[in-house]
């Protein structure tokens, strides 16, 4: 600290985060020594020594499909090779119960919000064009030699959202925002639901809103990888590890200030300070290892309120007591087998409870769950879904609305943790006002794999060029949770997420 003195006979005491020690760069001798020496030291030795740079230009937290996509938007802009360091940090590199490869919802067009809507066509736009944008060359002179020519598999057979009466007059709002915004969707009345997908029952159906193009579902697991090998292949560093603190700088131009980021274990208060270093844990030594950045990226789904905080955000008095308003809402997919189901005729169906139904192949499996509405999902003593769960919530819903599953089989089922912001329901894009090196992507609701590339995007404009220039997000930034404007998404509403 600045108040003891450190005396020459004393051994310098051992920097930790959180109870792990931090690797620093070891004494000049040593690293002499170790440049000399024929065989190299293990990097259980000499830790310091790691596949990745000590420190990065433009550092993102979290790895899956929005935090890629916006290295891959900074790495185009300008090139690694001309300068620029870009890492990516991700906790999970198997993204097992990652949102971007667990999510169900696919790619949907229908939302109430001009700039989700915007969002959405400009994904379906990228995704027409994977094959081509995140091809990967040979190293040798070719125009047409690929070996990473990624397959979405994108299955367009659209998203059917029903709604009862008390819905009706958001959903028509709604689809009238995407119609001028070019999409194509159709409002069905339950007549025609009846003659189109003879399979459902209408019986307290108002009406219902088809998507006709760009809507499906598609291998968020293809598109993950393959953009994540662009990126490597662009120089982008992938870093396993766990970001569990944020060190900063203080800033004396602006201490005398009545704003603070947290307070120290006697109570005073911590001053306002410049996030520079962000402390990662390396999950094979224990050990943590530091890492400068100029800019940090906070793309970590329902996690980015934890990271917030981490970072000064949420910790403080003043506006800094305003934490990312983003946690994990979880809920449960099951793999379901049913012989007699809808078959090939069945999009996306959302049902005004919260139960969607997705094919899954041509085998006569689906993907069925309900979205998460506040309620806590009760589990078994391993940490998964109760069996009572789907027999007493989801299976009588599920029934009730579609008569050819009277006898599905349950093959499996997995967790879902959705990135909900609960303050508005709407994503958080842009810096922090106070802490402006802090940038943030989260809070889409489970929709984030969709929308990842114009995310991207957008904040590879604010940083070169200060400001928007395609899709104005200015509504979806942190200043709107300051100054309590709401900008909601009625999409969210119908289905009790917000």
């Amino acid at each position: 600290n600045n108040v003891t003195v450190q005396r020459w006979h004393e051994e310098e005491p051992e920097e930790t985060t959180l109870g792990f020690p931090v690797i620093r760069p070891p004494h000049p001798l040593e690293r002499v020594k170790e440049t000399m020496k024929i065989t190299k030291s293990s990097r259980a030795d000499y830790p310091w020594i790691q596949d990745f740079k000590q420190h990065y230009d433009i550092l993102i937290i979290g790895g899956g499909l929005v935090g890629s996509f916006i290295a891959y938007e900074f790495a185009n802009r300008m090139e690694v090779k001309n300068g620029m360091k870009i890492g990516v940090v991700e906790m999970d590199p198997t993204y097992r119960r990652s949102l971007s490869t667990t999510s169900p919802l696919g790619l949907r067009m229908q939302h109430s919000l001009p700039e989700n809507v915007e969002m959405s066509l400009y994904g379906a736009d990228f995704i027409r064009n994977a094959g081509r944008k995140l091809a990967i060359p040979f190293d040798e002179v070719s125009d047409d030699d690929y070996f990473n020519i990624p397959n979405i598999k994108f299955q367009p057979h659209g998203h059917l959202t029903l709604a009862r009466e008390d819905q009706m007059q958001d959903l028509m709002d709604s689809h009238e925002v995407q119609r001028m915004s070019g999409v194509q969707s159709a409002m069905l009345t339950p007549k025609q639901i009846e003659m189109r997908f003879p399979w459902l029952n209408t019986q307290d159906i108002a009406g219902a809103c088809l998507g006709l193009e760009s809507e499906g579902w598609f291998d968020s697991w293809n598109l993950l990888q393959a953009v994540k090998l662009k990126n490597i292949h662009q120089g982008v560093d992938y870093i396993h590890g766990e970001m569990i603190y944020c060190k900063k700088h203080s800033l004396d131009a602006v201490a005398k200030t009545s704003l603070s980021m947290g307070t120290y274990e006697d109570g005073s208060h911590v001053k306002l300070g410049r996030n520079f270093e962000a402390h990662v844990l390396l999950p094979d030594s224990q050990q943590v290892y530091p890492l400068h950045f100029s800019t940090c990226i906070m793309a970590g789904g329902g996690y980015t309120g934890d990271m917030g905080r981490m970072a000064g955000i949420g910790e403080g008095y003043g506006v800094l007591g305003v934490e990312i308003p983003v946690e994990r809402k979880r809920g449960y997919v099951y793999n379901v087998h049913c012989k007699t189901g809808p078959g090939l005729n069945c999009p996306l169906t959302m049902d005004p409870t919260g139960v969607f139904l997705r094919r899954e192949g041509h085998m006569g499996d689906y993907l069925v769950g309900k979205l998460p509405d506040g309620q806590d999902i009760p589990v078994n003593m391993h940490g998964d879904v109760d069996p009572d769960y789907w027999e007493q919530e989801i299976l009588p819903t599920l029934q009730g609305r579609v008569d050819r599953f009277a006898s599905p089989t349950v093959m499996g089922s997995h967790a879902v943790d959705y990135d909900f912001n609960y303050y508005d329901g709407s994503p958080i894009i842009g810096m922090h006002p106070y802490i402006s090196n802090m940038l943030m992507a989260c809070g889409f609701n489970g929709l984030g794999a969709q929308m990842a590339p114009a995310v991207g995007r957008a904040l590879m404009e604010l940083f070169f060029d200060d400001g928007y220039c395609t899709i104005d997000l200015s509504r979806f930034a942190f200043d709107r949770i300051l100054n309590g404007i709401a900008v909601k998404e009625k999409s969210c509403q119908m289905f009790s997420r917000a």
